[in-house]
């Protein structure tokens, strides 16, 4: 569902100022816990593939959500690695990188991940 959302995100995002947030809210709401769970390492993926700044920051935010509902702090399988790889991103995301490590830091410690 997020990554169809992604096509044409910035025509959408023109559109409507909310577009990723109603769009986060959906999702979260859509899953249950165990389902928001498994969708977490997928959505860690994610963030990696993309290319666009800000698209990054957005997928990380979703992936916060959905450990938010999931509720559990049983670390999801390759959480840890996907984890440095982010913070590898976060150094070529110039302006946007503080805030990247700060989610990543974040989601470490829900997780109790050193």
């Amino acid at each position: 569902m997020f990554l169809n959302a992604l096509i044409d995100w910035k025509q959408n995002l023109q559109n409507d100022e909310w577009y990723f947030t109603r769009l986060r809210e959906n999702i979260e709401n859509s899953l249950t816990p165990e389902q928001a769970y498994h969708q977490i390492s997928d959505i860690l993926d994610l963030a990696l593939e993309q290319k666009d700044k800000s698209i990054v920051i957005e997928v990380i935010w979703l992936a916060q959500s959905l450990i938010r509902k999931a509720d559990t702090t049983e670390i999801p399988e390759g959480l840890p690695k996907q984890l440095e790889k982010l913070n590898e991103q976060a150094n070529t995301l110039e302006e946007n990188s503080a805030v990247a490590k700060g989610h990543i830091k974040e989601i470490q410690k829900w997780f109790r991940i050193s």
